[in-house]
């Protein structure tokens, strides 16, 4: 299996741990509106920086968008913990460890062990589990910024001028402001692209795709393939240059890894961009791609190319902050 991560969860799904961080506990009383330190974003940087600030005395109040949808249904922020949380490390190492079960029967015989026929998967039933080891880490980040008496707020924050965002319609001040939003998975601007799904929407599919194109030459494009083939999805897997992690990683690891992709079933189809993605009749995709090849009776068109901050909307504009082209 070619999709080997660095780091996995070690505890099976059903024996999770229960405590979490021990810090003095504190209520979270009703506050004046102004702040020593005021954090927008509730995932991984925001909430490191404003515990931080708590433990050196600070009054802390963190503005988390929450896990909210666009009209569309698609996913417009994570949660408290962030994507590496909800909708990226952590929910991806869970379908990985799925898909190393497979992979280790498979492997098994050679070392004189039979585990009987090959592995089924009950994707729905992992996918409850899967979500409900998320939840409870939500639950850890907020009772941690509650036990170092920081003041939480659900919603999206806009500025209205130097040091103030507006909440809900209330608003907020602080001597320092700390902008920690992440960014959203960016989308091509082709015919059809509202039929593809992107990284975030991998983790709502409620039904494992049968056949799937994966689009993009990155970490997360080559992940989620691996993690659906060795699944036992059929997988293409479209980069649009002469292979994947072409850019920052070592050449030993792509010549490998691209060889390995192929040996392993992906079908891999490189110098390849997608032009046009259809919808048929009976809810299969088919997809174009630029050299006019068509992968057809796709179930899914996976799309992974990149990533861009989500700070439009937020009102900098009244901060005096400039923003380049990519915000």
């Amino acid at each position: 299996m070619f999709r080997r991560s660095l780091l996995t969860i070690g505890a099976p799904l059903g024996a999770l741990a229960t405590g979490a961080m021990s810090v003095a506990r504190c209520s979270t009383k009703p506050s004046p509106d102004h702040f020593d330190f005021l954090v927008i974003g509730g995932g991984s940087g925001g909430v490191a920086c404003a515990r931080r600030a708590a433990m050196y005395g600070k009054k802390v109040v963190v503005v988390e968008r929450g896990p909210d949808r666009d009209e569309n249904g698609d996913r417009r922020g994570g949660g408290y913990g962030g994507t590496c949380v909800n909708i990226g490390c952590v929910p991806k190492k869970l379908m990985y460890t799925a898909a190393t079960h497979f992979e280790a029967a498979e492997t098994a015989p050679g070392y004189g062990v039979s585990m009987g026929a090959h592995p089924k998967l009950d994707w729905a039933a992992l996918v409850v589990k899967r979500d409900a080891y998320v939840a409870r880490l939500n639950g850890i980040y907020t009772r941690n910024l509650d036990n170092a008496g920081i003041t939480h707020v659900e919603g999206f924050a806009s500025f209205v001028g130097p040091k103030q965002v507006q909440v809900n319609g209330k608003t907020y001040s602080a001597d320092h402001v700390l902008i920690a939003v992440g960014g959203k998975p960016l989308m091509p601007s082709i015919p059809g692209a509202e039929h593809c799904i992107s990284s975030d929407g991998f983790f709502d599919l409620k039904a494992q795709p049968e056949k799937a194109l994966v689009v993009g030459a990155g970490y997360i494009a080559v992940e989620l393939a691996g993690i659906l083939q060795t699944l036992g999805s059929t997988i293409s897997l479209a980069c649009r240059g002469a292979g994947v992690l072409r850019h920052g990683f070592d050449p030993l690891i792509q010549e490998v890894l691209n060889k390995e992709i192929v040996r392993s079933g992906t079908e891999l189809l490189t110098n390849s961009e997608v032009a046009l993605v259809e919808k048929g009749a009976d809810g299969k995709l088919s997809a174009t791609l630029n050299n006019g090849k068509t992968v057809t009776a796709l179930d899914c068109v996976l799309v992974a190319i990149g990533r861009t901050p989500v700070t439009q909307g937020m009102g900098l504009e009244t901060t005096g902050v400039q923003l380049d082209a990519k915000g």
